[in-house]
């Protein structure tokens, strides 16, 4: 078979150790395609703001990589420097911007603010200040997304991997693999420094896929909880207390001040547990509408902790 292996991040090791795990347990097997930016993007996750230094540094970095530990095992695929402009209609505002969908297939919009977002963090910002860069992105995206698929044509492509999948610089080639009916798959970490996820679908946050994974490990160890009763332990009291930083778990407490309490005026008749596993932009950010609505109704984390603040009992 005729597999294509892409990163985004070859400057950041733990990440790239998964691409090279793909190629090693791929390339005895199969023909093995490397796709490679060469400077191609505007953002990426480890060069959100396209720095030339930075740039070189990654070439650098993929050239001794490739000619000492692939050992040029694979065929380069170079991305096409001659990108198409002004292919994005005209938006009011974030909420039609977010939604758009080039030839109602890739979602370049919740790409591009995706990217945005991963940068600024911010969600408050006037779409008429961030409506260049949105666009830039997005017309970005659908460039990679056109030329993965002519890439996919040109070499007889059956299978893809690629990082993540949520940015313009990463989740194009899985639509491109899926427009042409061909298998896809995104990968990133696993929950140690020995595993890394590898899953069939367009981006590593596919809600669908993982409550529906989330299920089936469940019945399948229903019998025995025992071992994720205590990582959930864990993770519930370094979410609460802070602590020394688990893999895989996120230093929200490095971010607060221990001293400040919000409801220390107020006097409730109950106590109330209320969790944030991510912040409201995150969420926003990642592919896809049901991260944004529950049951037709906008998820919205500042209306919820109002309420909380608001409730007297």
């Amino acid at each position: 078979m005729n597999k294509l292996i892409f990163s985004n991040v070859i400057l950041w090791e733990r990440h790239l150790s998964e691409m090279l795990e793909i190629f090693f347990t791929e390339k005895d097997k199969n023909n093995i395609f490397l796709l490679s930016c060469n400077e191609y993007f505007y953002s990426c996750p480890a060069n959100n703001y396209k720095k030339k230094n930075i740039c070189k540094k990654c070439l650098k970095q993929k050239t001794y990589l490739t000619k000492n530990i692939m050992r040029l095992d694979f065929k380069e695929i170079k991305l096409n420097q001659n990108q198409k402009i002004n292919l994005i209609p005209e938006f009011n505002n974030i909420n039609e911007f977010v939604d758009y969908k080039y030839d109602d297939f890739l979602p370049a919009g919740q790409l591009a603010v995706s990217t945005l977002l991963s940068q600024t963090q911010d969600l408050f910002a006037p779409f008429n200040k961030i409506k260049k860069k949105l666009y830039t992105y997005a017309n970005n995206s659908i460039n990679f997304y056109e030329d993965c698929v002519d890439i996919i044509d040109k070499h007889k492509i059956d299978e893809t991997y690629t990082w993540n999948g949520r940015r313009i610089s990463d989740g194009p080639l899985s639509f491109a693999a899926k427009k042409r009916g061909k298998k896809f798959f995104s990968y990133i970490s696993g929950g140690n420094t020995k595993s890394y996820i590898l899953q069939p679908t367009e981006g590593i946050h596919d809600f669908n896929y993982t409550k529906n994974r989330i299920q089936k490990l469940y019945e399948e160890n229903s019998s025995n909880l025992e071992d994720y009763k205590k990582l959930g332990s864990q993770y519930f009291k370094y979410m609460r207390h802070g602590g020394k930083i688990k893999y895989g778990m996120i230093y929200f407490n490095e971010f607060f001040d221990k001293k400040k309490n919000i409801l220390s005026k107020k006097i409730f008749k109950k106590k109330k547990l209320v969790i944030f596993t991510s912040s409201e932009w995150e969420n926003f950010a990642l592919v896809g509408k049901e991260w944004r609505y529950k049951n037709g109704h906008k998820i919205d984390s500042y209306k919820s902790i109002k309420s909380i603040l608001d409730d007297q009992e």
